[in-house]
């Protein structure tokens, strides 16, 4: 049964890991005329023939990481890569990249499953638009972060966080936050320092307990009633129900408050 499950959770993986991200704004951001007519390269082997010119790469660590020592050993000749997916597939704990942040025309960056990793340097990657640090177990998000002034949607999913810093309120441009499966009691009350937000999620993934019990992941809950939702004019998608401890009654109250705003069921 625990193989069984094993596999159905590599297989749901491999399934949504394939869709270049899970955001509500998605390939509606306002990227480069170059990043948005690149050819998305998935073969390390195929973007070393000519790696100057790869702006879009996607990488889904193979079973012995070979296909990554290969892209770290070559990262710097990547010059103009403008988005950068990689999955550690196989959860091989590999280390980050030495070069990771030289890659400055970085618009798009996605890194899931390299977990306690620091991203020390972050704050060089000016251009960033788009940013998932999926299952790095962060227990507080990392301040380098909050000099990011152009990112519009921030993917902190499968952490550690309980709390959102003054610090946040940095990020002018956010309009998507992402924060499924983290530790949340409530709605966290610095939202409303995001002036443009405009997309909020914060369930938990139903499969994440089941199908991985060696993660150390938390579960948001909504304790009390987000009467902060009140106070964020721009808000229009709230994902708060899916796989979070919510009464019905609450639940009911939430719909009836803020009809301007749309929840999942």
């Amino acid at each position: 049964m625990k193989k069984l499950a094993s596999l159905l959770f590599l297989s749901i993986y491999f399934i949504s890991a394939k869709a270049d991200d899970f955001s509500h704004l998605g390939s509606t951001l306002n990227y480069s005329d170059s990043l948005k007519s690149a050819k998305k390269i998935t073969s390390i082997d195929k973007a070393l023939k000519d790696p100057s010119k790869v702006i879009n790469l996607e990488l889904f660590i193979d079973q012995t990481g070979a296909n990554y020592k290969k892209f770290c050993n070559n990262i710097s000749k990547f010059s103009n890569l403008r988005k950068l997916y990689i999955v550690d597939y196989y959860a091989l704990e590999l280390e980050l990249p030495e070069g990771l942040w030289e890659l400055k025309k970085l618009e798009y960056l996605s890194l899931d499953n390299f977990k306690n990793k620091k991203v020390d340097g972050i704050s060089k990657l000016t251009e960033l638009k788009y940013l998932n640090l999926d299952e790095f177990n962060f227990a507080s998000i990392p301040e380098e972060i909050f000099q990011l002034k152009n990112l519009v949607v921030l993917d902190l999913s499968m952490n550690l966080l309980k709390e959102l810093p003054l610090s946040i309120s940095s990020l002018t441009n956010l309009r998507e936050l992402e924060l499924t499966n983290n530790c949340f009691t409530e709605i966290p009350t610095n939202i409303t320092i995001l002036p443009k937000l405009e997309y909020l999620t914060i369930n938990n993934a139903d499969f994440s307990g089941f199908l991985k019990p060696d993660m150390n992941t938390c579960e948001n809950t909504i304790a009390r009633f987000p009467d902060v939702l009140a106070q964020m004019s721009n808000m229009k998608h709230v994902a708060c129900f899916y796989g979070v401890k919510c009464d019905k009654a609450m639940k009911k109250q939430i719909h009836e408050k803020y009809a301007n705003i749309t929840f999942d069921k």
